[in-house]
């Protein structure tokens, strides 16, 4: 994609992304990592500016592929599983403990009144 076509680089970024090849160039914008999806991207519709001395392209992307979809379903559907089942494993302990804390409060207080 020719810099030209992106109008909303601040002109510190501009320079450093023309001093890079072209080539170059498209390699980074085919191999963007999506921390949501944790998969490689292309982004498109981007922006640049310098933060921190570096250069950070902003931009967005498509969907991901209809199985890469399906396993990020199974994921999260995998997730809320555990989840679930670590709930239910919790509860009788947490029941348990409250009880241990309130039999010992109570007893606690006894002892020292009586």
């Amino acid at each position: 994609m020719a810099v030209e076509s992106l109008p909303n680089f601040t002109r510190p970024a501009r320079q450093r992304w023309e001093s890079i090849p072209a080539d170059i160039r498209q390699r980074l914008l085919a191999n963007v990592w999506c921390g949501q999806c944790r998969h490689e991207v292309t982004i498109t519709n981007f922006t640049g500016t310098i933060k921190g001395g570096d250069l950070l392209l902003v931009g967005e992307f498509p969907l991901p592929d209809i199985g890469v979809q399906e396993q990020l379903v199974e994921s999260v559907a995998s997730a809320q599983a555990t989840a679930v089942a670590k709930r239910t494993e919790a509860a009788p302990l947490r029941q348990s403990a409250w009880a241990a804390f309130e039999s010992t409060l109570f007893t606690s207080a006894e002892s020292s009144t009586a």
